[in-house]
């Protein structure tokens, strides 16, 4: 139940009203949206279950620098495609209306960090701003933009273009690379099959030398050399002497990690800061809360190991802007931080409530 967010280049494409509610939105200059299915239409609904822009699309993704990807003319008949079949993409803003002067691709699209990484027909990749204007054009992959830098590969070509798409990194072609994550991207050198980090220059921050690495969260990076696994600081020393068999990623000052069937979680010292429990499985922390899972049912402990909303859903994901996609008997609602059903649990899918103009990343959760 933790997240793994190494993405390789080179061979491969970068491929899922109370108090608290008034609160999270003053927050916002705009109010909070979720993408949801309903009836196997995709459409968006404010945080009071009112639908902004009605079910009609047969694929959809969340808001992004104001604009989100709609399928149109699409359709779901093969279940075993987790998508549209056919159609055109195109991006819409909040008021329902198609954006770029009507700009299409047979591929799902989206938005980050102003960057939208389109799939031409031919399998290369371009990538668009948010004039809609496409700036680098049938590159062989291209990756998620950090830092204002976008990982990519053009034929034996291999580094990092900016937001004009120059390039601004220019690499050996020996490496796997990955986007930036807090100014370090994790990359795999092949003749040495190791992984090392490197800095937002393309030097190398971290030399090559761990069999396992992933990219740095909340300052930290969980890296790994024999069988154990440990965390490391920016500057590649050992965050804390502590070795563990499994643990997941930093977040929010804590680390779950799992022992003879129960979990726990560590600080930023490697010390125990909240005692094993008789847990299934958990979720990192997010916004002051974990998701765990108890007799088969899903609750959420705050940072002192309490449970605060008692297990009874049968999944649920981490807290965004106050609020939480759970699930109960096969439909999917939202809860507030007290653990309020304020949407009731009816659809088929569903997003986080976000902020359309944010930059917000696909939600890819298991």
């Amino acid at each position: 139940m933790t997240r793994y967010f190494i993405l390789a280049l080179l061979l491969l494409s970068i491929i899922s009203c109370n108090n608290e509610e008034s609160n999270v939105e003053k927050k916002t200059s705009t109010p909070l949206l979720a993408m949801v299915m309903q009836d196997d239409q995709y459409g968006f609904i404010d945080t009071k279950g009112n639908f902004i822009i009605e079910p009609q699309y047969p694929l959809a993704r969340t808001f992004s620098n104001g604009v989100a990807c709609v399928n149109i003319g699409g359709n779901r008949e093969n279940a075993l495609i987790g998508g549209a079949i056919g159609g055109k993409n195109v991006f819409i803003n909040t008021k329902n209306e198609i954006q770029f002067n009507n700009f299409s691709s047979s591929s799902p699209m989206s938005f980050y960090n102003g960057v939208a990484i389109i799939q031409n027909d031919d399998n290369t990749f371009s990538f668009m701003n948010q004039q809609g204007q496409i700036v680098a054009n049938n590159y062989t992959t291209l990756g998620d933009c950090e830092d204002g830098l976008i990982p990519a590969v053009l034929d034996k070509k291999i580094g990092f273009l900016d937001l004009n798409g120059q390039w601004k990194i220019e690499l050996p072609f020996k490496y796997f690379i990955g986007p930036y994550n807090e100014r370090l991207s994790c990359f795999s050198d092949v003749d040495k099959r190791l992984k090392g980090y490197f800095n937002t220059q393309g030097e190398i921050a971290i030399p090559a030398q761990f069999k396992s690495a992933n990219n740095f969260q909340d300052g930290l990076a969980r890296v790994q050399k024999e069988e154990t696994y440990y965390f490391i600081n920016p500057q590649g020393e050992k965050a804390f002497k502590k070795e563990f068999i499994y643990t997941s990623n930093f977040s929010e000052g804590l680390c779950a990690l799992e022992s003879s069937g129960q979990w726990g979680f560590i600080d930023k010292q490697g010390e125990l800061a909240i005692p094993y429990q008789d847990f299934e499985g958990v979720r990192d922390f997010s916004e002051g809360l974990a998701a765990i899972k108890k007799d088969g049912k899903v609750g959420y402990i705050n940072k002192k190991g309490v449970v605060v909303i008692e297990p009874a859903f049968d999944n649920g994901l981490p807290f965004k802007n106050g609020y939480a996609i759970i699930q109960m008997k096969g439909k999917i609602g939202f809860i507030d931080k007290k653990g309020k059903l304020v949407i009731e649990a009816k659809f088929q899918r569903a997003g986080n409530f976000v902020d359309p103009n944010a930059s917000n990343p696909i939600m890819k959760v298991n």
